[in-house]
């Protein structure tokens, strides 16, 4: 087990004296420890404690004045510690180094070491309390592998009460994936918790974030937003498999299936679907219901009222998730005013490292060296990251793992294929694939997306409302082909290429915008002789991140 030390550095002599009583556990291969002195020089010191935080199943808290006094220590470390640990993802053991007043801090509920919470230096043989402390901590750890054996086997016997249809359902990534030591890649495979942003109106200085397993140990009625490809769907698979894994008799319903606030039948018949077993749900104990895509239900504002006012009579747990639009339309709900509001964020350094290693060892995961491991992390993070970062790419998971796959399929001597252009043309293309637009209607799509960069680009960038869309509209077709327009945007915006914001039309990513900017600049390069000049602008401001961009995207597309 890995074994993550969190100390004050006031407090070093002691980190150094549990470090050598860990040798024998070191040695046995027990577990592993990490502190921030691993860190070397040249490491991003903050990515590097935040990393090592996620990936420890023990953390240490040794606890003194200094440590109680440090805000790095306790605000950051602690307290993610300690949502860890409440979400069952890691066990924190608090030692009491020095006598200090932690008897009304968040650890306080917790057992400390060494016994009684008698301080280390209180102690009048010193190797007598460090003694007392490992064998504390071999007894969590065994603890902590009799429940992880418990939880296998209760699994086991849950999983089974699911139909088999349903059962490849959950497993189902719904895009197609595939990876060169798996036959068929499984949601499980590549699958990352993702963070939550809490909503609080209360919070006006700064935004608080918890792990999504937090909504399944502590929250009653939830209520969780994301965007388009924010992984919604993935989630709420995830708390099916995991609320039916603790005990729990979940049933899962999309939104646009309800068209009667009566919801029972619907209820029963989704029952009988995804679970193997005949049952009386009505009279089951434990029942959470999940709800899909709320936002697409039938019912008016009135009947959503009566909807979840009966569904909360009824279930132990209701989870909603839905479009982030739908937060505008929660005030005039009355029976969402108790629930918790979350939103999905995109993931950040800690989480996407954590998805390109279960990609690393998928098929492998026993097998593959730590060293090996680690290495491949790095080298894919590099060409991750710089695609990433800046929110030219959204750090949604499938981009994240689209590029990965396409990293794999790219032989490292092919350099040219892995540049940032051919990366946006691949993920473009999945989504008018996924958008059903027939491949012989592809390049009109294409070249539509082209001439529309263009007009976003000499409208500054902003985009098009009605009537300048209308004039690109007649514009086009003079120029091109005739168009049905209200086809293309609706399929371009269901397909999440372009958005409508504030009654304009515009792409929603940035890379995109400069993706096709671009592509119709290097296009015209050679006969627009007011091209030139457009490049020469924005040459002359590379410090603007829209322009080296679209500057890259021109040296992919050109070839003069």
């Amino acid at each position: 087990m890995k074994l993550f030390i969190s100390y004050s550095h006031k407090d070093e002599k002691y980190k150094d004296q549990l470090e050598t009583q860990l040798s024998i556990l070191r040695r046995n291969k027990v577990v592993s420890s990490w502190h921030d002195r691993e860190i070397i020089a040249g490491q991003e010191w903050k990515d590097e404690i935040d990393n090592s935080l996620e990936d420890s199943k023990i953390i240490l808290l040794l606890i003194s004045p200094d440590f109680l006094d440090s805000d790095y220590c306790y605000d950051k470390e602690m307290n993610r510690a300690i949502e860890r640990h409440n979400s069952n993802e890691a066990i924190v053991i608090p030692i009491i180094l020095r006598p200090c007043d932690w008897h009304e801090t968040p650890f306080s509920k917790l057992q400390a070491l060494p016994k009684d919470a008698k301080a280390i230096s209180k102690w009048e043989d010193i190797d007598d309390a460090w003694l007392n402390v490992i064998t504390g901590l071999k007894k969590s750890i065994q603890l902590s592998q009799v429940n992880k054996t418990k939880e296998i086997v209760q699994k086991t016997i849950w999983t089974g009460c699911i139909s088999t249809e349903f059962t490849e359902w959950l497993n189902d990534t719904e895009i197609e994936l595939r990876h060169r030591k798996v036959n068929k890649v499984l949601l499980d495979d590549v699958f990352v918790v993702p963070d939550l942003k809490v909503l609080d109106e209360d919070m006006d200085q700064y935004s608080k974030s918890v792990s999504a397993n937090n909504l399944i140990s502590k929250v009653k009625y939830s209520l969780v937003f994301g965007d388009e490809q924010s992984g919604k769907t993935s989630l709420a698979k995830y708390y099916f498999k995991e609320l039916v894994n603790r005990g729990y008799w979940p049933v899962y319903v999309q939104g646009e299936d309800i068209k009667t606030a009566d919801i029972e039948k619907l209820v029963t018949k989704k029952a009988k679907e995804q679970y193997s077993k005949t049952l009386n749900y009505k009279d089951v104990k434990n029942k959470v219901l999940i709800i899909d895509n709320f936002s697409n239900n039938h019912l008016n504002r009135k009947y959503q009222n009566s909807l979840v006012e009966s569904i909360k009579k009824d279930y132990e747990k209701l989870i909603i998730l839905a479009i982030d639009s739908y937060q505008y339309v929660t005030p005039e709900i009355d029976e969402l005013d108790d629930f918790e509001y979350y939103e999905i964020l995109n993931f950040g350094n800690v989480k996407r490292t954590e998805l390109v290693e279960k990609w690393i060892s998928m098929g492998c995961v026993e097998e593959i060296d730590e060293k090996e491991l680690y290495a491949e992390v790095d080298e894919i993070k590099i060409r991750l990251e710089g695609l990433a970062r800046g929110n030219i790419l959204p750090s949604k998971p499938i981009y994240l793992i689209t590029l990965l796959q396409m990293f794999e399929s790219i032989t490292p001597q092919k350099v040219e294929l892995t540049s940032y252009g051919h990366c946006y043309q691949y993920l473009i293309y999945q989504a008018l694939e996924k958008a059903r637009i027939k491949n012989s209607e592809v390049e009109v799509y294409m070249n539509f997306l082209t001439e529309f960069g263009c007009a976003q680009f000499n409208n500054n960038g902003k985009g098009l409302d009605d009537k300048q869309l209308k004039s690109f509209h007649t514009e086009y077709e003079k120029n091109y082909l005739r168009i049905s327009i209200d086809k293309i945007v609706n399929d371009l915006i269901n397909s999440g290429v372009l958005v409508k914001r504030t009654e304009l039309l515009q792409f929603k990513y940035a890379y995109i915008y400069y993706f096709f900017t671009a592509k119709k600049l290097a296009e015209s390069f050679s006969n627009d002789g007011s091209v030139k000049k457009k490049i020469q602008i924005l040459l002359e401001n590379l410090h603007r991140e829209d322009c080296s961009n679209i500057i890259i995207f021109i040296t992919h597309h050109s070839r003069d």
